[in-house]
């Protein structure tokens, strides 16, 4: 068979690299239908060297994601063509680097609490304009607290830094290609202008960063260069990478809510639990009048808005719960807990799942409760809180989301989609493929590399809708009234 018969009877798929807060998953996504044609993930280690501060050190996670893809590419089935690299990154995280681009820290992750004293002080004298620039309070998560931090606590690291990084652009020097930085990244820095999408310099002389010392920035969308290779690994043919973007943007992507008439709204599972949506134009996030919704953040497409808000201890409270009360984190161990679960609004032990600030909470315990009804309590806490972030896009867009869409891999429990289902009072729709955040990079790639006119096009081929959950008008009832209570022991 000659190159040309074979380049025409091959399915065409994108390659992702999508960088977690716990691991790299590596997947190969068919351009045609959405569905993966290999995975491969890869585990890297958290490191916590005092009780604020949690970091991955850069270079164990380029070695991880380079681990997946010569995985992936051993793997890879003769008849694919790839025909573009595209990336999935978590954000909120920053470090510094050197001349050469080495770094001079590990990385600082999004809930390393060292930033919390200059957080309060920059959210005391930037106030409001923090939100109108950004979209979103200073807080102990945004990167511009941590370079604060940085600043006042390692002066000589801070004075010595040749640039201030997330993984995006760690990941971009190894391959050596441009040192870039999407909008939606640049977004995740709080020290973006999302309305005239640019650094701000006011946001940076807060925090005494010198514009040179951040990338210069692109639409997620954006083409950057050609590999042949990813590290050491040979890649089957040149292809073109297509820069990606944060996380949670590509998982609304993959879900498919950016409609114009707002009718689904994303929820992305795991480590963290996201709603969201991207928005045509730029939606002025001092219109929004809630505190749990942000709202103005630069989107992956060209003059785009994100919508998003996340609990941020979802998927850390259940492992939590699984290491220190039943003493397995093993698949076996979930499974075994979910085929007891009885998610009906009966139980009367509540929990609030707010450790990240030691808000953490357990009430109604009694001598007849055992470790059931604390997971079921746990589990119901987390969706209550998540029902918290529903209920303020609801408000804002008048009652106009017809369905929620999740993905993610707490999607894989269909217990706990009957309950999002009966507590949301919206229907839930479980993804074809979960790896929403690897769907949406690869619907990015696809459009880029000329397999489809648009993302729209591409999104009705590429996402698919797998389970259907309808509420439950009772249980919704009762679980109303427990909402009511809920909202009434957490504050």
């Amino acid at each position: 068979m000659g190159t040309c018969d074979k380049f025409m009877n091959s399915k065409r798929a994108v390659l992702i690299i999508d960088f977690g807060t716990s691991n790299v998953h590596v997947n190969v996504i068919d351009c045609q239908d959405g569905k993966m044609i290999c995975g491969h993930a890869e585990k890297y280690i958290m490191y916590h060297p005092s009780a604020q501060m949690s970091e991955l050190c850069p270079e164990e996670v380029w070695k991880a994601s380079e681990i997946s893809v010569r995985a992936v590419i051993c793997s890879l089935p003769e008849n694919v063509r790839l025909c573009a690299v595209s990336f999935s990154y978590f954000g909120d995280s920053i470090m510094a680097v050197d001349k050469d681009g080495m770094p001079m820290t590990n990385l600082m992750l999004c809930f390393d609490a060292r930033g919390a004293a200059q957080a309060s002080r920059l959210a005391e004298k930037l106030g409001k304009r923090h939100i109108e620039l950004t979209g979103e309070p200073c807080t102990l998560y945004s990167a511009s607290s941590k370079l604060l931090w940085l600043q006042e606590n390692e002066p000589k690291i801070f004075e010595r830094a040749n640039g201030f990084w997330s993984i995006q652009q760690y990941i971009l020097k190894r391959l050596h290609l441009p040192v870039l930085c999407d909008c939606t990244m640049a977004a995740r820095y709080n020290l973006f202008d999302n309305a005239q999408n640019m650094w701000s310099e006011e946001l940076l002389n807060s925090v005494g960063v010198d514009r040179s010392l951040l990338p210069e920035t692109v639409e997620s969308t954006q083409i950057i260069g050609t590999i042949g290779s990813y590290g050491e690994v040979q890649l089957p043919e040149e292809v073109k990478v297509v820069i990606g973007a944060h996380d949670c943007e590509c998982g609304i992507i993959g879900t498919g809510a950016f409609d114009a008439d707002h009718k689904i709204l994303a929820n992305i599972t795991g480590t963290y639990d996201h709603m969201g949506l991207i928005c045509d134009g730029y939606v002025n996030p001092m219109a929004v009048q809630t505190n749990t919704m942000a709202c103005g953040a630069r989107g992956p497409f060209s003059y785009s808005s994100t919508c998003s808000a996340s609990l941020d201890t979802a998927g850390s409270v259940l492992e939590w719960f699984m290491r220190e009360i039943i003493g397995d984190t093993s698949q076996n161990a979930y499974t075994a807990m979910w085929q007891k679960v009885k998610l009906n609004g009966d139980g009367t032990v509540f929990i609030v799942p707010n450790f990240t600030d030691s808000k953490g909470k357990i009430i109604g315990l009694s001598i007849s409760n055992n470790k059931q009804d604390l997971f079921e309590a746990l589990i119901e806490g987390v969706t209550f809180e998540v029902k918290t972030i529903l209920n303020s896009y609801m408000e804002f867009w008048k009652n106009s989301f017809e369905v929620v869409r999740v993905g993610g891999g707490l999607a894989r429990a269909e217990q706990w989609m009957q309950l999002r289902a009966d507590m949301f009072g919206r229907p839930i729709e479980c993804m074809q493929n979960i790896e929403v955040s690897a769907v949406g990079a690869a619907i990015l790639g696809a459009v880029a590399a000329g397999l489809y006119e648009n993302h729209m096009e591409a999104s009705k081929k590429m996402i698919g809708i797998e389970r259907y959950y309808e509420p439950n008008l009772p249980i919704y009832e009762r679980y109303e009234e427990k909402y009511k209570y809920y909202l009434q022991i957490k504050s």
